[in-house]
């Protein structure tokens, strides 16, 4: 699956010009210590752009969802069948003539008994039992146990040796942020989880994403 989100609007040029504001800053002020090398220069200087946050943070709340409750569930499944019941009752009083006072009789004695039930059940179901929601939770790379593309295991790697390369006392860290389905104590995972690298200085951008199911099942 390839992605439609949007990516960060910068040029490699970036890259350039900190290089030139150290060279200013030692010519101009006579600081020579040096510019720490951020994590977006890194991922600019070997041709990764990130997509741009707003745009993933969007996309995960479209994403976000609250279930029914199973409780609630059952009381409109009751109360449709409840009305369908009613409607076939009435309806094959019509076709077959039955306006005698008992049919109306009936009729009315099962009304008052189908409200009483459906002001009981208001109470007890409505709100209750379990449901399912759905949201994000990002977690350690080394935790995460769905498939992952070679393209986003390289582009890690990649990523972890240019930084090293670039500020090697700096760790850098990486991390999916997937979309789970919760059922009380049950977590299950869902389609299109994102590649996630951060740093110790509050850098953290959206690197990849990918659909678990159009990944082969590899048997170990």
């Amino acid at each position: 699956m390839q992605s439609t989100l949007p990516r960060i609007d910068i040029e490699k040029s970036y890259v350039e010009e900190r290089k030139q504001l150290l060279a200013d800053a030692g010519s101009k002020l006579g600081y020579k210590a040096g510019i720490s090398t951020s994590l977006l220069s890194t991922l600019i200087s070997i041709d990764i752009i990130p997509f741009k946050t707003d745009e993933v943070n969007l996309y995960k709340q479209s994403k976000v969802k609250t279930g029914m409750w199973s409780g609630t569930k059952a009381w409109l499944t009751w109360m449709v069948c409840n009305f369908l019941g009613a409607s076939l009752f009435v309806f094959s009083g019509i076709h077959f003539g039955f306006h005698d006072t008992i049919f109306m009789d009936v009729l009315a004695f099962t009304t008052g008994i189908s409200i009483i039930i459906w002001l009981c059940c208001v109470n007890s179901l409505r709100g209750h039992g379990h449901r399912t929601n759905f949201q994000w939770k990002q977690d350690w790379i080394s935790n995460y146990h769905g498939l992952m593309p070679d393209h986003v295991l390289h582009k890690a790697i990649q990523i972890r040796d240019a930084h090293k390369d670039h500020n090697p006392s700096e760790p850098v860290y990486f991390g999916v942020d997937a979309l789970v389905a919760v059922n009380e104590n049950k977590i299950r995972p869902e389609p299109d989880p994102f590649l996630v690298v951060k740093n110790n200085k509050g850098e953290e951008y959206y690197i990849e994403q990918w659909d678990e199911k159009d990944l082969p099942r590899i048997i170990k």
